[in-house]
């Protein structure tokens, strides 16, 4: 599976797939270690996707993979059915506690095997890292994909951050950096500031 994310410095998510059959099988333990892999090794791993105005925008395709002769040979794939989503929040992707699950909907686009799904914020501002001088927040999802291919029934999983902003400071200063934000503490907040008086 494919993820298509607008992000400042060309992460892509890193995807696992399963077969739904092997997926249900798994513990918590299990699905925790899975977690764990999709969300990096440091921060920075995982893409971030800008939320404006409450709202920011996935998209997913299906490809085959196959060897022949040595070679890796692509190749675009239909799934049976529009893919259904399921969003785990939390306010980072550290976060201990349970997080909030959101059944989400993928619509068709125009482009034949292309699914959006639109992304909101989930949490409210006291819940998440925020700042309150120029509308700055931040929190964290897991993305669970469930399709069919051939009759065949697969789950992908995936985690991205996800970053909202008003303040058109903080706005110039992602343009120019042209990377992404992460919850450092105080020298972060301290940036965040400097961002918010340019």
């Amino acid at each position: 599976m494919l993820v298509d994310i607008t992000d400042k410095v060309n992460r892509s998510p890193i995807v696992r797939t399963y077969t739904k059959e092997e997926f249900d099988k798994f513990n918590e333990n299990q699905l925790r270690k899975i977690r764990n892999i999709v969300k990096g090794n440091i921060e920075g791993d995982v893409p971030t996707l800008k939320i404006e105005d409450e709202l920011g925008t996935i998209e997913i395709s299906f490809e085959t993979i196959e060897k022949n002769d040595g070679f890796t040979v692509t190749g675009k794939t239909i799934p049976d059915d529009i893919p259904s989503i399921k969003i785990l929040a939390l306010p980072t992707l550290y976060s201990k506690e349970e997080p909030k699950m959101i059944n989400g909907k993928f619509i068709e686009s125009k482009t034949q095997g292309v699914y959006s799904c639109e992304i909101n914020r989930y949490f409210d501002r006291d819940e998440i890292y925020h700042n309150d001088n120029d509308d700055f927040s931040m929190e964290s999802i897991f993305v669970e994909v469930s399709y069919k291919i051939n009759k065949e029934s697969y789950v992908s999983i995936f985690a991205i951050n996800t970053m909202g902003v008003r303040d058109e400071g903080i706005n110039i200063l992602y343009d120019v950096l042209d990377t992404g934000f992460y919850p450092l503490g105080p020298l972060y907040a301290t940036i965040l500031r400097m961002g918010s008086s340019i």
